[in-house]
């Protein structure tokens, strides 16, 4: 609709008639109606109007080349490329017709620029690859296609594309440039990563000697991209058991030592490499184990050891993280194998096998948490495990440990305590299970029992903190405040960021005479990633549950009145 555009558009030239992106429309408009002399002069108005506008470059570059003046044509599309380097039709053209120039190289150094400055510009990465391909350089294509499958979302097109590239190659892909004196294999089992096995291969491939991947059942395409790294894939049937399928990868490894690690995982580059003269120092010594701190990166600050992200790591996802530590580097030895269908161990064969348990100071990254339909289909499934294993191995220890865990996950409070209690029943003191059967407690609102069972936690483990936290939480919703902050004092006496004993502190200061105290501290822990809201929401539901009626309206009113919560 030509005409109404240019109508709409003389209705503001004269209040704009100086603006950039006016002029390169009367540019564009003009040469749609044939005038294109008009249209030339027009767009190198608008060029001059505003320098730094690339719109009309391109525009008088793509008018160049319909009029036949290719020299022309490629300086100004060059030239609308470099000032917007994202715009994908600025991108599209100059490429095309650059290439259809033999200019392939002057493009591939300009791309290459704009990567750097726009790393995660998917078209960028792209077009580079398609250059490369289209130069047969096809080692190098293939090593920005690991990159951009790390970076971006993987689609059946682009693999299928990568896979082609993979066939041309004339090099072995690399691992590791052997600078350490111990050699490492990666282990890992997987089924239908296809999101996330990318970008752990290209993390981990220059700091490993192998990787091996024993796939149990995926139907996506995670072998592919497996294929594109250069790593051992290993199909095995599911049989329901974890340690089956580690120990099989086990078994392929072919390094000194074995590094457990899942596909939903990364370590950072100077970690691996901090861990690479770890191993290699200890190797002096005697044979050694090491354990691993892993950052459970999470969307919701509600978690036990919570910590909020601190950007020292580039690495860091969602709005937090919370710790868990088990042994992932030992020795690659027959002996040392996975024990447990669910939640997998093999700290008790290295003992068995006399090997030295030391701490790694590094730390895996793990994203798996930060898919909540994932994370619910994972929770099942460990949850059914443990039910089987119980039937097939017994009411033991640890079996009831698992599934009360698991139980407690899915927020089966009620089965949760009965197994907690029958865990108790073999091991009275175990501080951990009384605490969780606190957890549990509140989760059906019986705060007395709650109290109780948090409180014999504390008892046998006084620095348990999550259980003074429970223990304070059940003491401020029976209304006992004083002894509630004597309690939450001693938390953090021992630690001042404990996230929730200080956001129950500032709740109790709202619900007393210091309600500006506690809503800054409020205001703070949300500026740090804590989730304020739900957490006083979460306060003022138990309140109502525990019938404190008075309480509850007292807190409500203050949250309602200085914007903490909105009605």
């Amino acid at each position: 609709r030509d005409e109404e555009a240019e109508q709409i558009l003389n209705s503001i030239r004269t209040m704009h008639q100086n603006d950039s992106a006016v002029i390169n429309l009367r540019g564009v408009i003009a040469n749609l109606r044939g005038n294109k002399q008009q249209a030339e002069l027009l767009l190198k108005e608008a060029i001059q109007s505003d320098p730094s506008n690339g719109l009309p470059c391109t525009n008088l570059g793509a008018f160049y080349w319909n009029s036949g003046f290719q020299s022309a044509a490629l300086e100004y599309l060059e030239k609308g490329f470099m000032l917007a380097p994202l715009n994908i039709d600025a991108l599209d053209m100059y490429c095309t017709v650059a290439s259809a120039l033999s200019e392939v190289v002057r493009v591939e150094s300009l791309l290459r620029d704009a990567i750097s400055l726009y790393p995660l510009a998917r078209q960028l990465q792209f077009r580079l690859i398609d250059l490369l391909v289209q130069q047969k350089r096809n080692d190098e294509a293939l090593a920005a296609i690991k990159k951009a499958l790390a970076t971006f979302e993987s689609e059946n097109g682009f693999v299928d594309a990568a896979l082609a590239v993979l066939e041309k190659r004339s090099a072995k892909p690399m691992l590791s440039q052997k600078k350490w004196n111990t050699t490492l294999s990666i282990c890992m089992i997987v089924k239908n990563e296809q999101a996330n096995i990318a970008r752990c291969l290209f993390s981990a491939i220059p700091y490993c000697d192998e990787i091996i991947i024993v796939d149990t059942g995926s139907s996506d395409r995670t072998k592919d991209i497996a294929r594109l790294y250069g790593v051992k894939i290993f199909d095995m049937k599911w049989e329901s058991d974890f340690s089956a399928a580690r120990n099989c990868s086990f078994d392929h490894a072919t390094s000194d030592m074995i590094f457990v690690l899942d596909a939903d995982e990364i370590i950072a580059a100077s970690d691996w490499e901090q861990l690479r003269r770890q191993i290699d120092d200890e190797k002096k010594n005697s044979p050694a184990a090491f354990t691993i701190t892993t950052r459970n990166y999470v969307e919701t600050s509600a978690m036990i050891g919570w910590n909020a992200n601190d950007g020292f790591y580039p690495e860091e996802r969602g709005i937090g993280w919370f710790p868990s530590t088990k042994v992932r580097a030992f020795p690659a030895d027959s002996r040392i194998r996975m024990e447990g269908a669910v939640h997998e161990i093999v700290s008790e064969a290295l003992d068995r096998a006399g090997i030295r348990i030391l701490h790694g100071s590094i730390q895996v990254h793990h994203y798996g948490k930060l898919d909540a339909g994932k994370i619910l289909q994972k929770q099942m499934a460990y949850y059914e495990l443990g039910k089987k294993k119980i039937q097939e191995t017994g009411e033991n220890l640890q079996s009831l440990k698992e599934l009360a865990i698991q139980a407690d996950e899915l927020k089966k409070y009620d089965e949760a305590l009965g197994l907690w209690k029958k865990v108790l029943a073999i091991d009275p003191r175990m501080a951990f299970a009384h605490y969780m059967m606190g957890s549990a407690y509140i989760g059906i609102g019986s705060f007395e029992e709650a109290r109780k069972s948090s409180l014999e936690a504390l008892t046998l483990s006084p620095s348990m903190k999550d259980a003074r936290f429970n223990y304070s939480l059940c003491l401020s919703i029976g209304g006992n405040r004083e002894e509630a902050r004597k309690s939450l004092f001693v938390i953090l006496q021992s630690d001042q960021e404990f996230a929730p004993a200080r956001a129950l502190s500032a709740v109790l200061d709202l619900m007393e005479e210091k309600a500006g105290e506690g809503c800054e501290v409020l205001a703070k822990l949300q500026r740090s990633g804590f989730q304020t809201v739900p957490f006083v929401s979460g306060f003022l539901h138990l309140l109502e549950q525990s019938g404190q009626k008075s309480d509850y309206e007292a807190l409500l009113g203050q949250c309602l009145q200085r914007g903490i919560l909105s009605k």
